[in-house]
C-alpha cells in the first residue's frame, strides 16, 4: 500500500504551498482547518477530513498537497475514481512528485478493466514526456528564453560591439521556437482536450445522448476518458482504444 506519506510531513508541505493562508483565513483559521483535517484523518473520520480538505481547496485549488491528501481520503472512503481525480490534479501541478506518482500508479493498478492504448506509439511517448512537465514550467521556460534573446538583442543594438556571448542569440532564439511546441501541446491538452474520470462503479456509454439509445459498452470506476463534446446532461467521450460514445455527466468528474 503506497499511502505512506507521513501526515506531519505533508501537512507541513501543504502549509508551505499556501503562502499567506493565515492572513487570508481570518488569523489562523486556515491552519486550524488543516489541523482539523489531520486530526480527523488520524481518527479515521474520513468524512470530516473530506469536508475540511474540500473547504481548503475551494480557496487554494492550486495546492498539489491538498489534492494529494484529499485523494488519500477518497481512497480510504473506497472511492477510487475520485481518488484518481485528485491524484491526477496533484500530478498536473507537481508532475514528478514521487508520492503522488506512487499513489496514482497503485490506485490505477486496482482497476478491474485494462484497456489497450491504440494510439500511435509516438503520440503515447510524447504524452508521457509532456506529463513530466507542469503547465507553469512549459510557460516560464519559453518566456525565460525569450527574455534572454531580447536582452542579447538589446545589448547588440545599444553597444554596437561584437561581444562573443552575443553569438548565443541565434541558438537561444531557435531553442525558444522549439519550446513553443510543448507549450502549444500542453495548452491544447489541458484547456481544450479535457480529460475526465469515471467516478461511479458502472457507467453506461450509449450510441446517442439519450437513455432511449442503445448501450454501446460499459465503463468501470477509475477509467480515464477524453471529453470530445458536451450536450445537456451528456458527454461524448473517447477512449484510448478508439471507442467512443455518450455518457451521462453524473458518471464522470473532469480532472
Amino acid at each position: 500500500m503506497m499511502l505512506r506519506k507521513r501526515f506531519a510531513v505533508w501537512v507541513l508541505l501543504a502549509g508551505l504551498s499556501l503562502p499567506g493562508l493565515a492572513a487570508q483565513e481570518s488569523g489562523t483559521a486556515g491552519f486550524g482547518l488543516l489541523a482539523e483535517a489531520e486530526k480527523a484523518y488520524k481518527q479515521a473520520d474520513f468524512e470530516k477530513a473530506h469536508a475540511s480538505y474540500e473547504a481548503l481547496l475551494e480557496k487554494h485549488p492550486e495546492s498539489a498537497e491538498l489534492h494529494y491528501n484529499l485523494g488519500n481520503v477518497y481512497f480510504k472512503l473506497r472511492k477510487p475514481g475520485r481518488a484518481l481525480v485528485e491524484y491526477e490534479r496533484a500530478k498536473r501541478i507537481k508532475p514528478r512528485d514521487y508520492d503522488i506518482n506512487e499513489n496514482l500508479s497503485y490506485t490505477q493498478g486496482l482497476i478491474e478493466y485494462k484497456m489497450d492504448d491504440k494510439r500511435n506509439w509516438y503520440l503515447i511517448q510524447w504524452s508521457r514526456l509532456m506529463g513530466l512537465a507542469s503547465w507553469s514550467e512549459v510557460v516560464f521556460f519559453p518566456l525565460g528564453l525569450y527574455l534572454v534573446w531580447m536582452t542579447l538583442l538589446m545589448v547588440r543594438f545599444t553597444t554596437r560591439k561584437d561581444f562573443k556571448f552575443l553569438a548565443l542569440g541565434k541558438p537561444v532564439f531557435i531553442l525558444f521556437l522549439f519550446s513553443l511546441m510543448p507549450l502549444g501541446w500542453k495548452y491544447w491538452d489541458q484547456k481544450w482536450y479535457r480529460e475526465a474520470m469515471v467516478v461511479l462503479p458502472k457507467a453506461e456509454v450509449r450510441y446517442g445522448p439519450s437513455e432511449s439509445d442503445k448501450v454501446a459498452f460499459r465503463l468501470v470506476e477509475g477509467l480515464k476518458v477524453r471529453i470530445q463534446q458536451a450536450r445537456e446532461d451528456w458527454f461524448l467521450v473517447g477512449l484510448v482504444n478508439g471507442d467512443s460514445g455518450w455518457c451521462e455527466k453524473k458518471n464522470l468528474e473532469i480532472i
